[in-house]
């Protein structure tokens, strides 16, 4: 079974990012959104995608809101990867 996959490395080595965004639900559960994976490619911060003040600002917030909500239902136990089987 596949534990950790290091998508940055992949995409380096040329593997299609559209195959690492459909992978990354499977690695971290159906709670982390697209977004925290673009958040995962670019070093920890959300690309600017031409948005700024009040749109950026509650994109940014929602990220975050979800980004605990996963965090949490980790910790509690109900939530995470892909269950082999399910």
């Amino acid at each position: 079974m596949i534990r950790d996959v290091d998508l940055k490395a992949l995409a380096a080595h040329g593997v299609s990012t559209l195959l690492t965004l459909m992978v990354w639900p499977l690695l971290k559960g159906s709670d982390e959104m697209p977004f925290d994976y673009l958040v995962h490619m670019n070093d920890g911060k959300l690309p600017d995608m031409g948005m700024t003040g009040f749109k950026a600002l509650g994109l940014k917030g929602y990220i975050r809101f979800r980004q605990l909500r996963a965090a949490l239902r980790r910790a509690l136990g109900k939530g995470g990867p892909a269950k082999v089987g399910a």
